[in-house]
């Protein structure tokens, strides 16, 4: 280990390992720094160097319908998760998930379905969700839902990103009846026989 007299607020300068290095200010304990590929990252008392993600994206849901949804699959095809998608997303329920990137010039990109809840041991289809946050390039999202049902989504952007979907009854009243027909109401033509 090699000591120097203060400077620039550094007491002591410590050498750990080829790459590793400590630090300390007069009173304020010990600093562990790593050069890593020519970055510096700075470590906590323990030495141990948690590293951020160059990508993420967290998920916020909100379960505005009249069912609620249960998971079907979730996957990613790059990345790790954070913290998985529920298993069940109740009716009102605000939820919340988040993928990151794994490895070095990497990104994150997923996806999860969920079935619909029509009643009890009961669904009819399923809602779609799917988000990109490479390392290179622009973002992007999609999502599907069968008829009866919409999912609209915000933000997204950056590189640690945050999108916000809602799912909901495309109806005002959730029963699949678009409000258009309900307000103007609607022709139907048999056609000729």
């Amino acid at each position: 280990m090699v000591s120097r007299r203060p400077r620039n607020g550094i007491t002591h300068v410590g050498l750990l390992n080829e790459s590793t290095y400590r630090l300390s200010s007069a009173g304020a304990g010990w600093l562990h720094v790593r050069v890593i590929l020519g970055f510096l990252a700075a470590g906590n008392s323990d030495g141990e160097f948690p590293m951020a993600a160059s990508r993420s994206v967290t998920a916020n849901f909100v379960n505005n319908a009249d069912v609620a949804l249960i998971r079907d699959s979730g996957s990613l095809s790059h990345g790790i998760w954070t913290f998985q998608p529920p298993a069940r997303i109740e009716v009102g329920a605000t939820v919340s998930w988040e993928s990151e990137s794994s490895g070095v010039a990497t990104g994150t990109e997923g996806e999860v379905t969920y079935k619909i809840e029509t009643g009890p041991g009961q669904t009819a289809g399923s809602a779609h969700f799917h988000w990109d946050n490479p390392f290179v390039g622009s973002n992007s999202y999609d999502e599907a839902t069968p008829v009866g049902y919409k999912a609209d989504r915000a933000g997204g952007d950056g590189d640690n990103a945050t999108v916000d979907w809602t799912f909901d009854c495309s109806s005002a009243t959730c029963d699949g009846i678009p409000d258009d027909w309900k307000i103007n109401g609607v022709t139907i033509d048999p056609g000729e026989e």
